[in-house]
């Protein structure tokens, strides 16, 4: 695994509907197939890259099960969705399971790891969350074109 990218953020802040609407993106540049019939968790083959991505991650059973995917699809890049409160478990994994890279001008070693928190305001409303859902999505697509180098 080379990138580990996780969308957290609160219930109804906009997790999922950002991950759909980046697995849409992708289906417009790769083809995607749906892991063991889950519909929560598809992936893609793009210029020989493997890219997972997992809508669900409410609960420690559902990151678990998609770290089971990621690596049962080998995934170069994987993305999930998960809860402030699952993110040192997420940590945990990633110590074990993620790439490393050397930081020269930093002089230390760093994970691949996004990590983007979706906040959820009294503000959005449908049209606000839908819009704020896009950005994300089309930010997280640049971020994996970027990993993948098209």
């Amino acid at each position: 695994m080379k990138t580990y990218i996780n969308l957290y953020g609160p219930n109804d802040s906009g997790k999922t509907n950002t991950l759909n609407i980046l697995i849409d993106k992708l289906r417009q540049i790769g083809k995607s197939k749906q892991y063991k019939n889950y519909p929560t968790r598809v992936y893609f083959k793009i210029s020989e890259i493997v890219v997972c991505i997992a809508t669900s991650g409410d609960d420690i059973k559902h990151i678990h099960l998609n770290h089971e995917f990621f690596e049962d699809c080998d995934g170069y890049i994987v993305v999930t969705a998960s809860r402030p409160e699952l993110l040192q478990y997420i940590y945990c994994y990633i110590r074990h399971k993620v790439d490393y890279n050397f930081d020269e001008n930093k002089d230390k070693i760093t994970p691949n790891y996004l990590e983007i928190q979706m906040p959820k305001t009294k503000e959005d409303d449908d049209a606000t969350l839908n819009a704020k859902c896009h950005k994300y999505a089309d930010y997280l697509f640049e971020q994996i074109m970027l990993a993948i180098k098209l």
